[in-house]
C-alpha cells in the first residue's frame, strides 16, 4: 500500500488538536483584519480567536484570501520530499479559489515527482461538511491505493465492496464516494 498524507486547508473546521490527531497537513488561508494579514492557523497562533471575535464585535471588518499556489507548492513539496503521496481535500471551489490553487500546484509538481501521486479533491463543502470529508478520509486508508488505479474504475473508487459490512466499512464506502464518485457526481472533481 502506498504511503500518503491528507492535506487540506484551514477551512476544514477542525481545531489544531483534531488536525494533529488525524495527521492532517493544513495549508492556512489568510485573514485580513485592521490593516494586518494573519495566517488562519488552527491553533490561533497568529491572531487569537478571542482577539478575532473581539474585533468583529467592535465592527472591524475582516476578509480572507485563499491559500495561493506557492503555499500549496511549498506544502506539497515538503511532503513529496519524504516519499509520501498526497490526497488534498479542499474547501469548495464554488466559494474559494483554494481548490484551483492546489490543482495548479499539483500539476506543476507532477513533473518533478513522477513516482509520486497527488490527488486534489474539490470537497464541494464548507466548514462542517469539509470537516466530515477529513474525518472520512482518515478512516479510509485504502482510498489512495485505489485512486492510483482509478482509471480502472472509470475515474471512481469502487465503493460497493466497502458498503458491505459494519459501520467502519460503511464509513470507508462513504469516504470512497467522497473522494471520487461523490465529488464528481455533484459537479466536482478528483484530479
Amino acid at each position: 500500500m502506498r504511503d500518503y498524507i491528507i492535506m487540506t486547508d484551514s477551512c476544514c473546521d477542525l481545531n489544531a488538536h483534531m488536525a494533529q490527531e488525524l495527521e492532517l497537513n493544513v495549508v492556512p488561508l489568510t485573514v485580513h483584519m485592521n490593516g494586518k494579514d494573519y495566517a488562519n492557523m488552527l491553533d490561533g497562533s497568529e491572531i487569537s480567536f478571542e482577539e478575532f471575535y473581539k474585533n468583529i464585535r467592535s465592527g472591524i471588518l475582516s476578509t480572507t484570501s485563499a491559500a495561493n499556489v506557492g503555499q500549496f507548492e511549498d506544502a506539497m513539496r515538503a511532503v513529496l520530499d519524504t516519499g509520501k503521496d498526497i490526497v488534498c481535500v479542499c474547501f469548495s471551489s464554488a466559494l474559494s479559489t483554494t481548490y484551483q490553487s492546489a490543482t495548479i500546484a499539483a500539476d506543476d509538481l507532477r513533473a518533478d515527482y513522477p513516482e509520486r501521486e497527488i490527488y486534489v479533491v474539490d470537497s464541494l463543502s464548507a466548514s462542517l461538511g469539509h470537516r466530515v470529508h477529513q474525518l472520512l478520509q482518515r478512516s479510509v486508508r485504502h482510498v489512495p491505493e485505489r485512486l492510483h488505479r482509478r482509471q480502472d474504475y472509470g475515474g471512481r473508487v469502487p465503493r460497493e465492496p466497502c458498503l458491505r459490512g459494519g459501520l467502519p466499512v460503511r464509513l470507508a464506502g462513504a469516504g470512497a464516494a467522497a473522494v471520487s464518485g461523490g465529488a464528481e457526481k455533484a459537479g466536482g472533481s478528483v484530479r
